[in-house]
């Protein structure tokens, strides 16, 4: 930053300027220490207006009190303090390296400060200086910007997935390459007259960084300009990046279904499907193209999921005809069965799930083996969804397996029509059945017929063995949850 317009290197010019200001202030101390009190009053003076204008009231007393005990401190020698003033001063053999980045933005920034410590002439050469590297600091950042924005456009133009883009492509992203390399042209002449490589310290000085800080707000805009264009040129790259990257996808998935045993209508599907994405690649549509890519993936995962299903629709088939003891279950079993095969053929992978999750659950029920033991009863009044009000007798259950174990079953509760999985539970019974269990309860605490119902392997239901006048009881319905009397 130069502060002649002649060819004096700053540091002599800071030299001469502390020569004349040590001639200067002995000269003012001949003349203060004659007239101390016109002095006096001049500053008092002074002060007072200073303080009129801050809008705070100090008397001529306190003023008067303040002169003399700064004057006579004058000449009182006092050690300096560490503090960051004293660092300055000591820094201050440095002074040419820090005093355009470091001391004036800092002092211009504590302005009253400055005003009460160097003076009101001080204050706006700071203030001066501070505004002048303001000015370089903005034309030295636009130049890195510029800089930046022009090895990006290099970068754009040998960017390998320009080989790919179709003819019109090409001329879209060379148009916003070269109008941004056109815009940051025309800020050539500004950078190289008011920042030659890229620094600005000789290039401002005092007299003309105001007309050159004019120009900053144009310089400005054309940088934003040519970053928009190159925005565009990498949205343009950016995007041929991705088409490259779902073809590529999207050959690796039809490969590896191709490897795959599977239904022809699956692989049929699969191969329209990759057809219409190589067409949505080829016409330039990023987001239908990648839409493709999640279908043939789901393809590809309903292919392991169809051929995971298909062998589970034999192996339960198998199991099911090895340990069903009764026609009905075998019955179930083969509709079941015939069903996954019709959704096999037409490669319905939903289908054959609900058909193969059917059969375990029959082969689960098949291979359950327990007792329903009676445990208790009571009477319960209740209105049904008719309005009719009655009483209700019911036998309290317990399901447990030949070792012990409870066992949990669906019960559906007639009372609130919700079912759930219970090992305990509720069985309606006819009055007489009731008043039977309640009696033989009563005389000694032990039931002696406290076989309720059997499950054995291979049924898909329980027998119910519970007799009323040497007949098995017709069974009602179930709550899982006791409520009493209302």
């Amino acid at each position: 930053m130069a502060l002649t317009t002649n060819n004096t290197e700053l540091n002599d010019f800071l030299k001469i300027m502390d020569v004349a200001d040590a001639i200067n202030r002995q000269n003012k101390e001949v003349d203060n220490q004659l007239s101390y009190d016109e002095r006096k009053t001049d500053i008092i003076k002074r002060l007072k207006a200073t303080y009129d204008t801050m809008g705070k009231k100090v008397s001529d007393e306190e003023l008067a009190q303040s002169v003399d005990v700064y004057f006579s401190k004058q000449f009182e020698f006092k050690a300096p303090a560490q503090n960051l003033f004293n660092s300055i001063a000591v820094a201050y053999v440095n002074r040419n390296a820090i005093w355009r980045k470091k001391v004036l933005p800092a002092l211009w920034g504590l302005g009253i400060i400055g005003a009460v410590t160097v003076g009101y002439k001080g204050f706006s050469h700071i203030a001066e200086k501070a505004k002048e590297q303001n000015v370089e600091d903005k034309i030295e950042q636009l130049y890195t910007n510029k800089k930046s924005l022009s090895n990006i456009l290099v970068a754009q133009e040998k960017s390998p997935v320009i080989k790919s883009m179709p003819a019109y492509e090409k001329e879209t992203l060379n148009t916003n390459i070269q109008v941004a390399r056109e815009q940051l042209n025309t800020t050539e002449t500004f950078f190289k007259k008011y920042a030659p490589q890229g620094s600005s310290d000789n290039a401002i000085t005092s007299s003309n960084y105001k007309s050159v800080g004019d120009q900053i707000p144009a310089i400005e805009k054309i940088i934003g300009d040519a970053t928009t264009k190159t925005t565009q040129a990498k949205g343009v790259i950016t995007n041929a990046e991705s088409l490259i990257e779902v073809r590529s996808s999207l050959d690796n998935i039809i490969a590896a279904i191709n490897k795959k045993e599977a239904t022809t209508s699956l692989k049929q599907k699969a191969g329209t499907i990759y057809k219409d994405a190589l067409m949505s690649v080829e016409n330039r549509q990023l987001a239908q193209s990648q839409s493709y890519v999640k279908q043939l993936n789901s393809i590809n995962n309903d292919i392991n999921t169809f051929n995971q299903e298909t062998r589970n629709l034999e192996k339960e088939y198998s199991a099911i005809t090895t340990v069903a003891k009764e026609k009905l279950a075998k019955e179930q079993a083969l509709e079941l069965y015939t069903a996954g095969k019709q959704y096999i053929y037409a490669g319905d992978v939903s289908g054959l799930q609900r058909v193969t999750s059917k059969l375990t659950g029959i082969e689960n029920q098949l291979n359950l083996e327990y007792t329903v033991f009676i445990r208790g009863g009571d009477d319960r009044d209740w209105t049904n969804d008719r309005g009719e009000r009655a009483t209700y007798y019911y036998v309290f259950v317990e399901a447990l397996d030949p070792n012990g174990n409870t066992v949990e079953k669906s019960i559906r509760d007639v009372e609130t029509d919700q079912t759930e999985k219970v090992s305990k539970w509720a069985e309606q019974v006819p009055e007489g059945v009731y008043f039977t269990v309640k009696e033989d309860k009563k005389s000694d605490g032990v039931l002696d017929n406290e076989i309720f119902a059997i499950k054995e392997k291979g049924y898909l239901n329980e027998i119910i063995k519970y007799t009323d006048n040497g007949r098995a009881i017709q069974r009602g319905v179930q709550m899982y949850k006791w409520r009493r009397n209302e």
